[in-house]
């Protein structure tokens, strides 16, 4: 290996370190849901992402370029909700809001706009709004940076792995800090919904490494070197034990997600590698058995957040169609949107009487959160930007060879899909900040071009001669 092949692979794993520990200090304590707490995660991703993305990075075989497509779509993206930050003529509020025929509604967002200074934009609390572009840019930029810098396999097995460890850790702080008046885990999180995020976007990763270190044994632990079977061991362990935290969790939305995910993997595993079909059939019968055991655990576990006392909702899949139906209502008045985290200030609007003094903040899906944040032209150009990274993810799913199948980046693309599976019934991606880094860190590395090695690659589990 060259001097020049050794110092970018330790700058790269240097960065993954940094990272790693952003993503640490992110998820402890309580997941950085406090204001200030997010301030300065936002604050030290832009840190980070600055000196990702121009300290200079010397790669004479293959300079890093950045996805023109997604970084105009980014760009656009940004611009958009920038100008819903600009003061507009209050004659323009008729066609910017169509809620105006409603004197009950009308009088609501008059006093959240008055709150606001007065001033009639389309986000209608422009300090809120201000406060979450600071965190998703950060976020953004951080993910390129990520992209520019996790580009030796090194460096991205490193955050993937670093990622699987603070999940279980959190798991086994859940685990041992359960308390007996909370039946369902929560671990350093505010709810038990947000532990089962990180748990479906870990398990695939852990997935991914025994796979991983399955193919380096050709499917056979008997007769292979100590360490790939200790390293198929420990995945397999720390599978396990996610799986034990997320069945606690009783997040069904989370187990779904994880689910999927999953089973996609073994899917592929089951085409590529006809030694494991057996064990992979046998995994996914009691996978199904596992699952439903899950749903009955979850609707044993399910706790609803009882914030009206008698009048609180008695199940929760009613209140998430309530929720979403007024959701869709607020995306109906707003087709502009209501600026960055702006539905979360409005949305108590549209809410009916049967929440009483629950006052609806965040729509439980991320898809219907954004809608009413960035309105039609936000949205689609977010849903544009998913595209093309979920396009690069099946791009990088299908790298390398039949001998030398990626399988730690197989789990990462599974645990991008999760997290998106998974907010289509929370509020992951717009609401939990060490989530977002989570997914933000993803990205980078599904995004992050490899360079070519200096001698010819190993395979990704392959055993040594």
């Amino acid at each position: 290996m060259s001097s020049h092949h050794r110092h970018r692979s330790r700058r790269g794993l240097a960065y993954a370190v940094v990272f790693t520990l952003l993503l640490a200090a992110a998820l402890f304590p309580e997941a950085c849901v406090g204001f200030a707490e997010t301030r300065l995660l936002a604050a030290a991703a832009w840190v980070v992402a600055a000196a990702g993305l121009l300290y200079p990075a010397h790669h004479r075989r293959k300079p890093f370029a950045t996805p023109r497509a997604l970084l105009a779509c980014l760009a656009l993206l940004a611009l958009w909700s920038v100008f819903q930050l600009l003061p507009l003529p209050a004659s323009l509020l008729p066609l910017l809001w169509r809620g105006t025929a409603f004197p009950d509604r009308a009088a609501i967002l008059s006093d959240v706009v008055s709150r606001a200074g007065g001033a009639l934009a389309l986000a209608v609390e422009p300090h809120r709004t201000f406060h979450a572009l600071l965190l998703r840019g950060g976020l953004a930029a951080l993910a390129l940076a990520a992209a520019k810098r996790l580009r030796t396999s090194a460096a991205r097995h490193a955050v993937l792995h670093g990622i699987v460890v603070l999940a279980l850790a959190e798991a086994a702080y859940a685990l041992f800090s359960r308390e007996p008046g909370m039946p369902r885990l929560r671990g350093s999180f505010a709810n038990a919904d947000a532990l089962g995020g990180l748990l479906a976007i870990a398990l695939p990763l852990a997935l991914g490494g025994l796979s991983a270190a399955l193919a380096g044994t050709g499917g056979r632990l008997r007769g292979t070197s100590p360490r790939h079977a200790a390293k198929a061991a420990l995945f397999l362990l720390a599978g396990v034990l996610l799986l034990l935290a997320l069945f606690f969790t009783g997040s069904r939305g989370a187990a779904l997600a994880a689910a999927l995910a999953l089973a996609g993997m073994l899917l592929l595993q089951w085409k590529e590698n006809a030694l494991l079909r057996r064990p992979i059939a046998l995994f996914l019968a009691a996978a199904v058995a596992l699952f439903a055991l899950f749903l009955v655990n979850a609707q044993r576990l399910h706790v609803l957040e009882r914030a009206t006392g008698e009048g609180a909702l008695a199940r929760a899949t009613e209140a998430r169609t309530s929720i979403w139906r007024a959701a869709a209502d607020l995306a109906r008045d707003f087709p502009f949107g209501t600026g960055a985290d702006g539905t979360a200030a409005v949305l108590g609007i549209y809410q009916t009487p049967r929440f009483g003094r629950y006052r609806l903040d965040w729509a439980h899906n991320d898809f219907l959160q954004f809608l009413g944040d960035g309105g039609l032209p936000g949205m689609a150009l977010l849903l544009l930007a998913t595209g093309l990274l979920f396009t690069r993810a099946v791009r990088v799913s299908r790298a390398g060879s039949d001998s030398r199948p990626p399988w730690m980046m197989r789990g990462a693309c599974a645990a991008l899909a999760a997290a998106v599976v998974h907010s289509a019934v929370e509020f992951n991606l717009s609401a939990r900040p060490a989530l977002q880094l989570v997914f933000a860190l993803l990205a980078g590395v599904v995004l992050a071009e490899p360079l070519p090695s200096a001698r010819p690659a190993a395979a990704e589990g392959a055993a040594p001669p």
